[in-house]
């Protein structure tokens, strides 16, 4: 799974450098951060260089990559790991969708949009339900009848992902659903725009490589030595246990 987290670059404005990360999950289901780099904005040369480094510390095999559409990421994952299947995180997707979806009811009674989107959303979650690819791709066929000719462009950009729509129901794993979106990614880093929130920004990309070093080594940490709230991480992230 691949995701990005934006911070700020002390003396450059809101978002400054991004935190690309790749998380892997294991046969059992068990996940865990594998690495990261440091980069000026998420595009192909900056996902190729973190995938690089995975394929040569040993991770020559991929089943699967679950990635949002940053620019350049599948062109990325296809330098690298050709043989991989490819699977869109589908939280994101119905954001992109909807946004479409809003964009084409421009102009319309604000009634008539709130419903087409509860519509759009129901739908859509229907697409979410099926347990099997062929149950999921006549799904999408349905979904296609009934709103190709109510949504044309929203719809056109859903069946021009079809092929990583359902790439994760193709594993033979009973936990593929939580591959679905790159949530494991998101939960990884839930504390961190928090912990760096103490701090104005970053002072340059080794900065930021060491502050994400901290954070990692202290989210182990408190691991080890027993559950916490996230108020608790949060208040004591820098006292030792």
């Amino acid at each position: 799974m691949l995701d990005g987290v934006w911070g700020k670059l002390r003396g450059k404005g809101r978002r400054g450098l991004v935190v690309l990360s790749a998380v892997g999950v294991k046969e059992d289901g068990s996940h865990e951060l594998l690495d990261w780099v440091v980069a000026e904005r998420e595009e192909r040369a900056s996902y190729e260089r973190l995938l690089t480094r995975l394929y040569e510390r040993g991770l020559h095999e991929v089943e699967l990559v679950v990635a949002d559409e940053a620019e350049g990421i599948w062109q990325a994952v296809e330098t690298v790991y050709p043989e991989a299947k490819k699977q869109v995180c589908l939280w994101h997707l119905e954001r992109t969708l909807e946004r479409t979806l809003l964009n084409e009811l421009r102009g319309k009674e604000k009634r008539h949009v709130q419903e087409m989107r509860r519509a759009f959303r129901d739908a859509y979650r229907k697409l979410l339900a099926a347990r099997e690819k062929e149950e999921a791709e006549k799904a999408l066929e349905g979904f296609w009848k009934e709103w190709g000719a109510r949504a044309p462009r929203m719809s056109a950009a859903l069946l021009w992902r079809k092929d990583r729509l359902f790439s994760y129901l193709e594993l033979p794993y009973e936990w593929k659903e939580k591959v679905r979106t790159n949530a494991l990614v998101e939960n990884l880093f839930r504390h961190m725009r928090t912990f760096l929130r103490r701090y104005p920004g970053y002072m340059s990309r080794a900065h930021a490589d060491e502050a994400v070093g901290l954070y990692v080594v202290g989210m182990q940490i408190h691991t080890q030595c027993g559950r916490r709230t996230p108020y608790q991480l949060q208040l004591n992230f820098n006292t030792p246990p």
